[in-house]
């Protein structure tokens, strides 16, 4: 049996080898290797869902449709009975949403998307600054795709205020921008947009100097 990280470590391996044009390497590759996969990990869940959802893409690769079907639909089940957590599930939520919507999956998609910003919003500190403006700019980008316009505006403003601030950047607008973004409620993706501005005037102090004390109450 192979640990989760181990595991995890192997498939930055085998994502660089199918973007260098080896896709039946790597869907051999990753199928010896879900079956080296350690159940008992706590972890076990995300693990087989990111090696279901490289083995996917290199199927489709292949132009086997229907096992790139078949592996798609085993990661989405895998991750709808997931009850643990994994300090890269943003990462793993967001990349079988891409693939769900390069399939037309668009609600899938924006179910796995949605889970990855509500999930960062609940503990947003076990991220660092770029990390979230990542995640916001990543959940933008499929919300944009599906049609989900507003609740992509909310994110990727809260993710250029992210950019913004670890740049060294102060200013009024930005400031005016960040209080807008703690307030928005409209629909279950930007509440969680809001969580993740509120958290960051609240305790990180982002912006504090541009912005009154009143923000953050």
């Amino acid at each position: 049996m192979i640990a989760c990280k181990a595991i995890r470590q192997r498939l930055k391996e085998y994502e660089a080898a199918l973007c260098s044009g080896l896709p039946l390497q790597v869907l051999q590759g990753l199928n010896v290797l879900l079956g080296q996969l350690d159940c008992g990990d706590p972890q076990a869940a995300f693990t087989a869902a990111a090696v279901l959802e490289l083995m996917s893409r290199a199927a489709y690769l292949l132009e086997d449709q229907e096992s790139a079907t078949l592996f798609l639909e085993r990661a989405v089940a895998v991750l709808e009975d997931c009850r643990s957590s994994a300090p890269d599930e943003a990462d793993i939520f967001l990349s079988l949403s891409q693939t769900l919507l390069q399939c037309g999956r668009y609600k899938e998609a924006l179910h796995f998307a949605g889970t990855a910003l509500a999930n960062a919003a609940e503990e947003p500190q076990r991220y660092e600054e770029d990390e979230l403006a990542g995640i916001l700019r990543r959940y933008a980008r499929i919300a944009r795709q599906c049609g989900e316009s507003q609740a992509a505006y909310f994110a990727l403003t809260l993710a250029l205020l992210v950019i913004h601030e670890t740049s060294g950047l102060e200013s009024d607008v930005a400031g005016e921008l960040l209080m807008f973004s703690a307030g928005a409620s409209s629909g279950s993706s930007s509440g969680a947009v809001s969580r993740i501005a509120r958290y960051l005037l609240g305790v990180r102090g982002f912006q504090a100097s541009v912005l009154p004390q009143t923000a953050v109450n």
